[in-house]
This record gives C-alpha cells, sequence and structure tokens, in this order.
C-alpha cells in the first residue's frame, strides 16, 4: 500500500471524517488508461487528483477538495492511498461510504489478477483494523448514482430476464485442461455452494473467482472451478466449465452430467425465486441446445456421493420438478 506522500500526491484541501466502522464499500474504475507499473500508477493517482480538484483549471474538473477515492488499484497489483481510511469518500451517505477504484477502464479492458487480489485482500485489512464493518456491503458504483461504471458485460438473457454470465465476465482463470462432454447428456445434478448467499453481480462474481481459487487449489486440485453452472441469489447464471466439458461429480453420473449448483447454504436457508426460475430456464436451455438429453434424469448431489449437498429445503424443491 503506497501512501499518498509515497506517489507524491499534494494534500487535501480539506476533509470530512468517515465514520467507523463503514457499512458500504463501493467499488468503481477511473475510466483511465490502465497502468502496470509504480511509475505509471503513481502518475495515474496524482493526475486524478489534480483533475478532480481542478489544478488544470478545466471546466470539466470537479473542483473537489481532493481525490474522490479512500483507495486506487493498479494494474500492478499495488494498493495507492486515496482519501484513506479515514476520510469521507466522494460517495456520501448518512452512514458513510469506502471507495476503492481500479485504475484503468473496464468496458473494453480486463482487470489483472493482481488488482483483483490486491482489493479482496484490503477489504480483509479494513475489516481486521475496524475500519469497515465485519458485515459490510459490497456494490458497485452504477448500483448507487446514474453510471455505468462498472458492470459485467452479459451475453446471453434467459427468458425472465435472468442473465447469463460467461467466466470472462467473472474473470475466471482458464482450466488447467478439458475433458470433452459427449451430449446430449442424460443426467443433470443439482447442489449448492454451502456458502453465504449474494444478491448482485458484483458480489457473485466474487463468490465465483473463490470457488474457482478453492476447487483448483491444493485442498481439490481441480482443472477447474467444479461446476459447468453456478446460480445467484440475484437469479443469474455464472458460468463455470460450461456445457461442453465435463465437471467434478462423481459415482453413477461421473462424466456424463451437467452440474448445476446454487449458491447458499440450504440445509436452513431457502433460494430465492429468482434462483429456482433461473435453473428451470437454464435446463430447458440445455435441452433445447442438444446439450441435454431431453429425457434426461434430475440428480441431487447426495444421491451420487456422501454429502449434504444440496441440503434439505433446497432437495424438497427440485424433488417436485419434472423428471427427478
Amino acid at each position: 500500500i503506497y501512501s499518498k506522500q509515497d506517489l507524491g500526491a499534494i494534500k487535501e484541501l480539506c476533509s470530512e471524517q468517515l465514520v467507523h466502522p463503514t457499512p458500504v464499500v463501493v467499488i468503481s474504475h477511473t475510466t483511465t488508461r490502465q497502468c502496470t507499473s509504480f511509475d505509471t500508477c503513481s502518475e495515474a493517482a496524482r493526475l486524478i487528483q489534480l483533475n478532480i480538484i481542478g489544478k488544470r483549471g478545466s471546466q470539466n474538473s470537479a473542483n473537489a477538495a481532493d481525490i474522490g477515492y479512500n483507495f486506487l488499484i493498479g494494474g500492478d497489483g499495488n494498493v495507492y492511498e486515496g482519501k484513506g481510511w479515514d476520510e469521507m469518500s466522494s460517495h456520501r451517505t448518512p452512514e458513510g461510504i469506502l471507495g476503492i477504484s481500479f485504475i484503468g477502464n473496464y468496458h473494453k479492458d480486463r482487470l489483472t489478477y493482481g488488482q483483483i487480489e490486491a482489493a479482496q485482500e484490503l477489504l480483509a485489512l479494513g475489516v481486521k483494523l475496524e475500519k469497515l464493518s465485519p458485515s459490510y456491503i459490497l456494490v458497485a458504483h452504477y448500483q448507487t448514482a446514474s453510471t455505468d461504471n462498472p458492470e459485467p458485460n452479459p451475453n446471453t438473457t434467459l427468458p425472465g430476464d435472468h442473465v447469463i454470465y460467461s467466466k470472462e465476465d467473472w474473470y475466471g482463470v482458464a482450466p488447467k485442461f478439458e475433458r470433452q462432454l459427449k451430449h446430449p447428456t442424460p443426467f443433470v445434478v443439482i447442489s449448492h455452494t454451502a456458502t453465504p448467499a449474494c444478491y448482485s453481480p458484483v458480489v457473485c462474481a466474487a463468490r465465483m473467482r473463490n470457488f474457482q481459487d478453492v476447487h483448483m487449489g491444493d485442498s481439490h486440485n481441480f482443472p477447474d472451478i467444479g461446476y459447468s453452472f453456478v446460480v445467484g441469489g440475484d437469479g443469474n447464471v455464472y458460468v463455470g466449465r460450461g456445457w461442453d466439458a465435463t465437471n467434478m461429480h462423481s459415482g453413477f453420473v461421473k462424466r456424463c452430467n451437467i452440474g448445476i449448483s446454487f449458491i447458499g447454504n440450504f440445509v436452513h436457508d431457502t433460494p430465492t425465486n429468482g434462483q429456482i426460475q433461473a435453473v428451470q430456464e437454464l435446463i430447458k436451455l440445455g435441452v433445447s441446445l442438444g446439450k441435454i438429453d431431453k429425457n434426461y434424469k434430475l440428480v441431487a448431489m447426495n444421491e451420487t456421493f456422501t454429502t449434504l449437498s444440496p441440503g434439505v429445503v433446497l432437495y424438497g424443491i427440485i424433488a417436485k420438478w419434472p423428471h427427478f
């Protein structure tokens, strides 16, 4: 984490204290060029500050007291201090908001893995320092104001306006290898992730990156995220291995199924109506594309392996679906 002094930024004109622990974090992008080194990222931060406080004399400058963000994250994977932990960002609410911005324009560019990891570690540090509430809400800038900064790029919409986000949309990494899935596949396996739920594309995309990290890590050593598709509490679909690669499921369905997982823990909780509808529409799409056999068998994960997944609540729901 480079301080404002480290990057040669000027001292703020005035400041307003941020109340701790802060309950909301807003993620944005600077819509400027990406940077990949300390020299280019510190220069970008200085220019952003100068433009915002109006030192350029531009009619478009904000004439604000300081840079609007609490922290910026460069393509080099480092954090650059703006207002820091203790000052109010340009995102104003009575409760207070911490603003984190990625240096770059992510309508067309892609975040580096270092940027993603640095942001996650910065949030964890904020909680540890009691600057952020342990139950903070993470939101995208476009959810708080009239802006398109930043929003995932949907590539398909199912009936009911359920969006399918590709692996590129949630910034997943490429698989170590893939094994081709034979079509049409005879089984659809339903599971749950046994994690906290998510209700927005930003949070669900973060969950997806975490699932992939865990599955590809030493504890599982999978070649990719384990699921074919994952469905969030926001009612949207997130592509895992997709239609054409085999997945993690074993037993009698091994290498001949599409695996769909609900984000959440449904031993006690209940999936959202959006999740249920999105999964049903996704299965219909798979049949229409010839990826799933029209006479497919719907299977709960605990029928293939000793596990609580998909949880008794979700099991009770899918047990009433066709093909179960």
